[in-house]
């Protein structure tokens, strides 16, 4: 089965081409993945986003070990610890995918 995941490149992705982009899939019932819930609720079928709070809580932890006297420039850089997914169930029915009713309550949000 194919997909189409969304990439980071502001050189090609913005608003007209993302538009046309989830037309053109769905007439297709070929799937999209995207960058953020915004997508999602545009019509990709899920996207995937980090936990800003938990980015707030991560950006503490770096303040307080520069507070403690380490210097900015030696700490290493951190990745999201948390993740979460969005899912569009309009989406989902129109291009024929069937979702698990646990990945549906397990999502952060969903759109219908």
């Amino acid at each position: 089965s194919d997909c189409f995941l969304v990439v980071m490149d502001t050189k090609i992705y913005f608003s007209q081409t993302i538009k046309f982009l989830l037309l053109e899939t769905m007439k297709k019932k070929v799937p999209v993945i995207g960058l953020s819930s915004f997508f999602t609720k545009a019509g990709a079928l899920v996207s995937f986003d980090c936990d800003y709070k938990d980015i707030g809580v991560q950006a503490g932890e770096i303040s307080t070990k520069i507070l403690a006297g380490e210097k900015a420039g030696t700490i290493k850089p951190v990745r999201p610890r948390k993740y979460r997914y969005s899912l569009n169930l309009a989406t989902a029915d129109k291009i024929g995918i069937t979702l698990l009713q646990s990945v549906v309550k397990d999502a952060f949000e969903t759109v219908k």
